[in-house]
């Protein structure tokens, strides 16, 4: 007879390992998560100052206002006017002037798309310093060669 069998002891036996029961058990600290940095906030006066002056971009809505933005020559050159006058953009033999100024008036507007978006993100200081400095060179490069 063992002494677990014993009348009288209600133990365990000596063999037997005791479960320890699951509440028991110490739980490891909870690890803290990486939260994002706050990012730096300008004053109200240093807002106001940096505020872009509002330009304003021509509507390319209709071709009539393209018109007034370039031409297309007769063997399908396209032409942009510019402050230094005209200068070509591409060809675009294959259709009317119409289409011709429509298809550069797109993109053109791809353009004004890229440097909102640019311009957005810098604000939003959702780049480093060294992305930003090369997405503005790379957009700078972009609309002064606009083709």
């Amino acid at each position: 007879m063992t002494a677990h069998d014993e009348p009288g002891n209600t133990g365990p036996a000596t063999d037997e390992v005791p479960e320890v029961p699951e509440k028991a058990r110490p739980t490891p600290p909870p690890t803290p998560r990486p939260t994002p940095r706050p990012s730096p906030r300008p004053s109200p006066r240093r807002l106001a100052a940096s505020r872009p002056v509002a330009t304003t971009v021509p509507s390319l809505s209709d071709s009539a206002s393209w018109a007034s933005w370039g031409r297309v020559a007769d063997d399908g050159t396209v032409y942009v006017r510019t402050t230094d006058g005209e200068r070509p953009v591409g060809q675009y033999p294959e259709g009317s002037p119409a289409e011709a100024l429509a298809f550069f008036a797109r993109r053109f507007d791809a353009l004004v798309f890229e440097v909102d978006l640019l311009e957005k993100r810098v604000q939003a200081n959702a780049l480093s310093p060294e992305e930003a400095k090369g997405s503005v060179a790379k957009v700078r490069n972009e609309v002064t060669e606009a083709k």
